[in-house]
C-alpha cells in the first residue's frame, strides 16, 4: 500500500501518477469537493494526462494562493476524472455542510458549485439507499455520509483521500468526528493508496489541528487503534477548555502531539522550537478567516500589513466582496494586475473578478474593456460571452448584448449554467421587442430546467408583459 502525508491536496494526484495508479476508485474525505473545472484549458489538461512525475505536473501548478489558473487543492480531481485516474469519485463528506430541504437537493447546490454539471448529470443524481447516486465528468459518482458508504466492489482498487479540514466544524473549530470514529463508520476499504491532507496552509485546517494528518495517516493505514487514547484525551480537555489538563498532558503525551498542546496553551514559541511546522503564519490566520466567512474579521487582521504581495491583494480582494465592498475589490485587483506577473489563465480570472467589481459599481464600459482582455485568454469561455453580454446590457447596446449572449448560450448548451442564461436572453429579446423570440426561449427553458426553480420566474416574467 502507498501512503502519503501531506499540506497541499493536490499532492495526492501527483502521488497517483507516480505510482502510475489507475481506474481507482477514490473514497475522498473532505469537507470540499475539489474537482473544479476552472483553472485548466485543453492544453494543461493534455499535457497533465501525459505528465509521470512530480516534476512534470508541476509545469501546470497554479500558486496554491492565487487558485486561478492552473493544478491546485480545489481541482485536482478534474483531471483524475478526465484523464482515467479515478472512474468513480465518491465523496465522504460531514453532513452539516449541506443545506437543502432534502439531502439530494442539497448535494445537487453544493456539487453545481464547483463545477457546472451537466443538465442530465444534475438531473441524474439521485437518492439511493441514503446516498446520492449518479455521474460527474462522465464517471460514476456517490455522495454521502461514512455511515452510508456503499459497498464497493471486490475488484475496486480504492484510494483512500483524505483532507483533515473533514474533521473541523467552521462554526467554533471543534473537531467533530475523530479519525477513529471515521474508520468505525466507514469499515475496512483495504486501500492501494492513503493520501492524506494537512490543509492548513490554505486556511481550511487550524494550526493546532495539524497532528491529526498524523493520526488520520496512521489509523488508515494498518493501526485503527493508533493514537486513541491520546485523540480522546485532547479532545475531552478541549470540551472542557482545561488548561491545568493540557498542561499535565503535555508532560506524558508523545512528542509530535505536544506543539498541538503548547499552542493551546499559549506558548507558541516553545511550540516552533519543537516543530518549526507549528510556526502561525500571518497569511494562514487571514485565510482562516476567509474560509469561515468571517470577512470583516479578516480585513481587520489585515490592517496593519505594509507589503502588498499578489498572495495579501488575493485574500483582500475576496474578504472585500465577501464585505459586498466592491471598491476595495477593485482597488486590490488593479494593484494585483499592474503590480505583479501572473500566468495567463490566473490573469483571466482576475480580470473577471475586476469586471464583476466594476459592474456592481455601475462602471460597465470599463468591466467591458477587462472582459474582452479576459477573452484573448480564454476564447470559448462561456462564462465571459455572458459577462460580456451584461456588460453591454448595462450601458444600453442591447442588440451587441444579445450577440454575446447567443454565443455564450451555445458554448454553455448542455449545462446548468445555461437555464440562467436562458432566461437573461429571454428578458432580453423582451427589451428587444422580440417576443415571439423570447417566448420560444422560455419554452426552451421549462423544458430544460432540471432545477425545478425557473418554471415561477418564467410565469412572473409572461404577467409582466
Amino acid at each position: 500500500m502507498i501512503s502519503a502525508m501531506f499540506d497541499d491536496h493536490y499532492e495526492s494526484f501527483c502521488t497517483w501518477r507516480e505510482a502510475g495508479l489507475q481506474g481507482l476508485t477514490c473514497v475522498h474525505i473532505d469537507a470540499h469537493l475539489d474537482v473544479m473545472s476552472v483553472g485548466f484549458n485543453k492544453e494543461s489538461l493534455e499535457g497533465i494526462a501525459q505528465s509521470k512525475t512530480r516534476e512534470e505536473l508541476e509545469r501546470f501548478r497554479g500558486n496554491p494562493r492565487l487558485p486561478w489558473g492552473g493544478f491546485h487543492c480545489g481541482n485536482y480531481l478534474f483531471p483524475a476524472l478526465k484523464d482515467g485516474t479515478i472512474k468513480e469519485l465518491i465523496w465522504v463528506l460531514p453532513a452539516h455542510i449541506i443545506g437543502g430541504e432534502t439531502f439530494v437537493d442539497g448535494v445537487r447546490q453544493e456539487v453545481q458549485n464547483w463545477l457546472d454539471l451537466r443538465l442530465a448529470e444534475y438531473g441524474g443524481l439521485v437518492s439511493e439507499e441514503g446516498a446520492v447516486v449518479g455521474t460527474l465528468e462522465g464517471c460514476r459518482f456517490v455522495v454521502c455520509t461514512a455511515d452510508k458508504l456503499p459497498k464497493l466492489s471486490e475488484d475496486a482498487r480504492v484510494a483512500l483521500d483524505i483532507d483533515v479540514d473533514y474533521f473541523i466544524r467552521n462554526t467554533d473549530d471543534a473537531i467533530w468526528q475523530t479519525p477513529h470514529q471515521l474508520y468505525e463508520a466507514l469499515g475496512p476499504l483495504n486501500p492501494v493508496a492513503v493520501t492524506v491532507a494537512y490543509s492548513v496552509d490554505g486556511g481550511y485546517t487550524p494550526l493546532k489541528e495539524r497532528f491529526l494528518g498524523r493520526v488520520t495517516l496512521d489509523v488508515f493505514s494498518g493501526d485503527p487503534e493508533a493514537w486513541k487514547s491520546e485523540t480522546e484525551r485532547l479532545l475531552e480537555l478541549d470540551r472542557k477548555s482545561d488548561e491545568e489538563g493540557w498542561e499535565s498532558f503535555l508532560e506524558e503525551a508523545p512528542e509530535w502531539l505536544k506543539p498541538s498542546l503548547l499552542l493551546r496553551l499559549g506558548r507558541v514559541e516553545e511550540a516552533v522550537a519543537l516543530d518549526p511546522e507549528y510556526t502561525p503564519r500571518f497569511q494562514n490566520a487571514v485565510a482562516r478567516k476567509l474560509v469561515k466567512k468571517e470577512h470583516e474579521a479578516g480585513l481587520e487582521l489585515m490592517e496593519d500589513l505594509d507589503e502588498e504581495t499578489a498572495e495579501s491583494l488575493y485574500l483582500r480582494t475576496y474578504l472585500s466582496l465577501g464585505d459586498n465592498d466592491a471598491l476595495e475589490a477593485k482597488r486590490s485587483l488593479t494593484k494585483l494586475l499592474e503590480e505583479h506577473e501572473l500566468r495567463e489563465l490566473e490573469r483571466s480570472r482576475v480580470l473577471i473578478l475586476k469586471a464583476n467589481a466594476c459592474l456592481e459599481l455601475g462602471e460597465g464600459n470599463a468591466a467591458l474593456k477587462l472582459v474582452d482582455e479576459a477573452l484573448k485568454i480564454e476564447p470559448e469561455s462561456a462564462e465571459l460571452h455572458f459577462l460580456r453580454a451584461n456588460c453591454l446590457k448595462q450601458f444600453g447596446d442591447l442588440k451587441k448584448a444579445a450577440k454575446a449572449m447567443r454565443k455564450a448560450l451555445k458554448l454553455a448548451e448542455g449545462r446548468v449554467s445555461s437555464l440562467q442564461m436562458m432566461l437573461d436572453a429571454a428578458r432580453l429579446y423582451d427589451q428587444l421587442g422580440q417576443q415571439a423570440l423570447a417566448g420560444s426561449v422560455r419554452r426552451e427553458l421549462k423544458d430544460a430546467d432540471v432545477t425545478g426553480r425557473y418554471a415561477i420566474k418564467t410565469i412572473l416574467d409572461a404577467s409582466k408583459l
